[in-house]
């Protein structure tokens, strides 16, 4: 699979201005058949956005995405050969015991996300896995989805996540009382011409 791990991927200081900018945060409640956890949308010009936005095209990143067999990964480390003004966006996501995400792709139709990103707050000790399936047919994805599990990645502190937007996914159930918060979010690009 075509994915970025970056542990250790903010200084100290960014993760405490960021913990703290969330702290004043009201998260939303998105409660559906497929999914259960809260959000926040960090205003676009805030601290958070500005350390999200510096990390994802840092030269470290871009380092780790030229070596990668997929269109929107190599984009990432060719950046002065993709648009990427067409829009990049932050949330902050909480999930509390019980919340979890079952299998979706984040590709969105019409809304040309290319990337996924995730930025792990906090260590999660039981459950809130990111699991990743090499599934690709749309035409299978339902909220009673059951697919061979390819990657499972458990939520570690400072640890960066990107994977191509096309990819099917899902979050685990928290079963403990510890709560799995991440920054995350889409890139969306079109080649340059």
């Amino acid at each position: 699979m075509n994915l970025i791990i970056l542990e250790n991927a903010l200084p100290e200081k960014d993760l405490e201005l960021i913990e703290t900018e969330i702290k004043n945060a009201t998260f939303n409640n998105e409660s559906k058949d497929h999914l259960k956890f809260t959000r926040w949308y960090p205003p676009p010009k805030s601290s958070i956005a500005n350390i999200i936005e510096n990390l994802i095209y840092s030269d470290k990143v871009r380092k780790l995405a030229v070596v990668l067999d997929d269109y929107a990964m190599r984009s990432l480390a060719d950046v002065e050969h993709c648009n990427f003004a067409t829009g990049f966006e932050v949330q902050v996501t909480k999930y509390k015991k019980g919340d979890h995400y079952l299998w979706h792709v984040d590709h969105g139709e019409g809304r040309g996300r290319l990337l996924n990103y995730i930025l792990y707050l906090y260590n999660v000790e039981n459950g809130g896995e990111l699991q990743l399936t090499k599934e690709t047919d749309i035409s299978k994805l339902t909220n009673e989805s059951k697919f061979p599990i390819s990657k499972t990645i458990k939520p570690t502190r400072n640890m960066l996540v990107i994977m191509p937007a096309h990819y099917f996914h899902k979050v685990n159930m928290i079963k403990g009382d510890q709560e799995r918060i991440t920054i995350n979010g889409h890139i969306r690009g079109v080649p340059k011409v």
